[in-house]
């Protein structure tokens, strides 16, 4: 199956997001961990029949190239086949739960819209065009906590396994297990310090950087964590319009 859903992956361009001359810290937090100053509560849904509060890393499509930027941060197009697990027929994330909180919560909705471009108002429709999926290898996103009344924003690897909403173009926009919002990260010229305990299968050389997809994407094709075969999701969908599929007949490459 992991070969069904290769994904090659490039150096990340210096070109894209912001910069920093000094080595970033980057906080890794993994898969059913809050992390420091979430936004709301868990809205993960654990897979159907599993006890656990976060949906089990699996193993990663990703083949990683030889050479790599700094720290070893790689690239992805968003709109990748397999890039994103899942259960099928089920939502890993309660989207209406995340909203509900966020309109409710004044404070923390403002922050969270901001955040997103978004007004705090928009918040409902704007979660209705994201999509739940799991992470299936490390990842690098700009994230962020609620401190005081405020939003603050910092650098962050997920780890494989992490439920998280993605856009119509395969980007991480919000972290299920604290609520936070999620963009694309920092561009490094140094190589990040890594801060909190990594776990056992982590490697700085197999982080990835999600990039969006040319353009957006109708439906993502993921891989189910329960019986490792193909499914699609609509953008939007929360489990009820997931339907089997195949592999792809060549494997999904980044843009050079």
């Amino acid at each position: 199956m992991a070969g069904l859903a290769v994904i090659l992956v490039e150096r990340q361009p210096e070109s894209s997001g912001a910069t920093g001359s000094a080595a970033p810290e980057v906080t890794l937090q993994a898969a059913g961990d809050p992390g420091r100053d979430p936004y709301t509560p868990s809205v993960v849904v654990p897979p159907s029949g599993s006890p656990s509060a976060s949906p089990a890393p699996s193993a990663s499509p990703v083949a990683v190239s030889a050479s790599a930027g700094p720290g070893g941060v790689r690239t992805v197009n968003g709109g990748s086949a397999g890039l994103y697990g899942g259960t099928e027929q089920a939502a890993g994330c309660d989207v209406a739960e995340l909203s509900d909180f966020l309109t409710s919560h004044t404070d923390r909705g403002h922050a969270w819209a901001a955040a997103e471009g978004i007004d705090i108002g928009g918040i409902p429709e704007y979660l209705s065009t994201l999509t739940p999926v799991v992470l299936r290898v490390d990842t690098r996103v700009t994230n962020h906590g609620f401190v005081d009344g405020a939003g603050t924003g910092f650098q962050s690897v997920l780890q494989a396994g992490s439920a998280v909403l993605v856009d119509d173009r395969g980007v991480p926009r919000a972290r299920c297990a604290c609520g936070n919002p999620l963009l694309a990260p920092t561009t490094d010229t140094a190589a990040p310090q890594y801060a909190g305990g990594p776990w056992p299968a982590f490697d700085a050389g197999a982080v990835a950087v999600v990039q969006p997809a040319p353009a957006p994407v109708g439906s993502l094709v993921l891989v189910d964590q329960n019986t490792g075969q193909l499914f699609t999701r609509p953008v939007g969908g929360t489990g009820t319009g997931d339907r089997p599929t195949t592999a792809p007949t060549a494997p999904a490459r980044s843009s050079p």
